[in-house]
């Protein structure tokens, strides 16, 4: 019978422990920023934008001059036009698709993955 020596077994498990209070901590509705969403990390390496506002400001789908993106003009931009804009300049296929990774990316950095 061959013998192996696992190691590190107790630090599995303490990250598992870790890892299982933290999805606990995420169940259920929580509000998150579009800056934690859409951090520089995510922006960078998914668009041409290091900002979100940068990125929405620049599809020319806001009025002339805007300089800071509100709430109130992100949403007066038609769904199917900045599903287009982010279709024509990124990977995602629409708006939905590219808060779906975004979700997904911010739940793994919450977990430690």
């Amino acid at each position: 019978m061959i013998e192996i020596d696992i190691k590190g077994i107790k630090e599995l498990e303490d990250k598992l422990t870790n890892m299982a209070e933290k999805a606990e901590e995420l169940e259920g509705t929580k509000k998150v920023s579009f800056d934690e969403l859409f951090n520089k990390d995510f922006m960078i390496r998914h668009t041409d934008y290091a900002k979100f506002d940068d990125f929405v400001i620049q599809s020319k789908l806001v009025p002339d001059g805007t300089t800071t993106l509100t709430e109130e003009i992100f949403t007066a931009i038609p769904d199917d036009d900045f599903d287009e804009y982010i279709s024509k300049i990124t990977k995602f296929d629409s708006w939905e698709h590219m808060k779906q990774i975004a979700v997904e990316e911010y739940y793994k950095k919450q977990l430690g993955l």
